[in-house]
């Protein structure tokens, strides 16, 4: 029964983890396709094996409000480590979430005088 419950709690850990990806990633691709929006990917792969070892994505919005993507940052508090901090006039929210597979920090930086003009950035690294 213990064992049941443990998996059950991965599981479910697991799912909380995959549905924070989900949500900030299906936001950055809907801003990407918006005009006054610029996306980036950058992906590294192993010389010998071929096989993807990081994605790096950065959006900037140039004159697209950026309060949905803050909104789902914060929604996203519970699903990893989320940490916000304020630099100046610049606020920083950053989730860390992880499983087995892959690493994933999601960074959003905007202007609290004025949230057009933020840039949000996804790491993700595959663990071997």
């Amino acid at each position: 029964m213990r064992k049941l419950i443990l998996l059950f709690s991965l599981i479910l850990c697991s799912a909380a983890a995959a549905m924070a990806q989900n949500r900030i990633d299906a936001l950055v691709d809907r801003f990407a396709a918006v005009g006054g929006a610029t996306f980036t990917s950058v992906i590294k792969r192993n010389p010998q094996t071929k096989k993807v070892e990081k994605v790096v994505k950065v959006l900037r919005l140039e004159s697209v409000s950026c309060h949905k993507m803050i909104e789902a940052f914060r929604a996203e508090r519970g699903s990893g480590t989320f940490t916000e901090r304020r630099e100046q006039d610049r606020e920083i929210l950053t989730l860390v979430t992880q499983n087995a597979r892959q690493e994933r920090i999601y960074t959003l930086i905007y202007n609290v005088s004025s949230p057009v003009g933020s840039k949000v950035t996804i790491i993700v690294n595959i663990k071997s």
